[in-house]
């Protein structure tokens, strides 16, 4: 699935429960009825999917978090979120003035 993310603010599905062990997330989605694992640096950027803040804030944000201070985190953040939309634990919101 390759969105364009460019004006996406992603937003944590309402109906997951989740549950955080050790900076990891377990996660079950209703909608497929299955159970995935988030590692740190996934679990991060699910929790950090409010709707309010678009890939490039979550990319700085999370360079800043994991101290990847040069590293390409945009690409990963990317990736990443097409993995959690495809699984149903997030939500793409357009950034408000974006076309719809």
């Amino acid at each position: 699935m390759n969105l364009d993310f460019t004006n996406a603010r992603p937003k944590a599905t309402r109906d997951i429960t989740a549950t955080e062990i050790e900076g990891e997330i377990v996660a079950y989605s209703p909608k497929p009825g299955k159970g995935y694992h988030l590692n740190d640096s996934a679990a991060w950027l699910w929790k950090h999917c409010d709707g309010r803040h678009g890939v490039d804030e979550l990319a700085a944000q999370m360079r800043q978090e994991f101290d990847c201070a040069g590293a390409d985190v945009s690409s990963d953040v990317i990736k990443t979120l097409q993995e959690l939309l495809a699984s149903g634990l997030i939500e793409i919101e357009p950034s408000p003035g974006a076309d719809a």
